[in-house]
């Protein structure tokens, strides 16, 4: 019997995930209310949801990816799912919010959503889409980008210099990294330019690492490269004279709350639905009309 009890433990096979797909079922992380520095997984059935350091679907154990501290805290997570409605009463609401705590208008904030929206199945669609900030606003763009953490999948909210190392970060949790006026090296450059389609991966230390990760880059008043560009939905601020309300960490910790919550139910309700097609009646360039499919799906 203790051989028998031996050899099916040793069949149930324990996995370190940021995420899992399955027929039937998905995983994905999510915070530890009571302490910031852990995650939990989540269990998703099709009919609700199961919260817990370890998770047993089929024959694995599944428990979170091991991830640095300093990561796990920087990172806005979900806490759980909770419900979000019809897909445009959801886009409507994180829409009102955007104008409400960014001072953008309703259309170029259209594009903001889409984006958000974007960034929570870069797993799923061929391109990661980017955003490319632009313009002299330098609190608005900050704020922006301060909104898009609170928003967007898995976000690190980064100052841009000299020193910044991209590859180092875990970048296979497909992070939205939200960049404050970089400073455009050659490597940055490329990894900007090269990073926004699936399945393409680097060479580091010997072994690959897969890029593909949603950005969006806050350039001021500095040119863009094409190259950086062509990847990137673009939003130029114009001057304000009144600035929106500064987004308090109080008013930022309550709408991340509400929206990492809402979109990762969105997620895992379709994840499996997300299909590229072609777009009819199209006047796109080569370039933007890869985009274009994606924010369509």
């Amino acid at each position: 019997m203790k051989a028998v009890s031996t050899r099916s433990a040793a069949l149930v096979k324990c996995v370190a995930t940021a995420g899992e797909g399955f027929p039937d079922a998905m995983i994905d992380l999510v915070a530890d209310p009571l302490d910031p520095s852990r995650l939990k997984l989540l269990l998703w059935d099709g009919a609700k949801a199961k919260i817990a350091p370890r998770i047993k679907y089929d024959r694995h154990t599944y428990e979170p990816v091991t991830l640095d501290p300093t990561v796990v805290r920087g990172v806005r997570w979900p806490t759980r799912s909770s419900d979000c409605g019809r897909t445009r009463d959801l886009f409507d609401r994180i829409l009102r919010l955007v104008t409400e705590n960014t001072g953008i208008a309703p259309q170029p904030a259209q594009l903001l959503v889409y984006f958000i929206f974007s960034t929570w199945f870069p797993d799923r669609l061929t391109v990661a889409p980017g955003l490319a900030i632009m313009g002299s606003a330098v609190a608005q763009a900050i704020q922006l980008l301060r909104f898009l953490q609170c928003a967007c999948r898995r976000s690190m909210l980064l100052v841009g210099g000299p020193q910044l190392d991209l590859m180092s970060l875990p970048l296979s949790l497909y992070p939205s990294l939200l960049i404050d006026r970089p400073t455009l090296t050659c490597s940055l450059r490329g990894f900007l330019s090269a990073s926004n389609r699936r399945g393409m991966v680097s060479v580091r230390r010997g072994k690959l690492l897969g890029v593909c990760c949603p950005k969006a880059v806050y350039f001021g008043l500095s040119e863009v490269p094409e190259a950086v560009a062509c990847g990137m939905l673009q939003i130029t601020l114009p001057p304000v004279g009144v600035l929106p309300q500064v987004l308090e960490d109080e008013k930022a910790n309550e709408i991340a709350a509400e929206l990492q919550n809402k979109l990762l139910a969105y997620r895992l309700a379709n994840f499996a639905k997300i299909r590229i097609s072609q777009l009819q009646g199209t006047s796109f360039t080569a370039q933007t009309y890869e985009l274009a499919a994606n924010l369509a799906a």
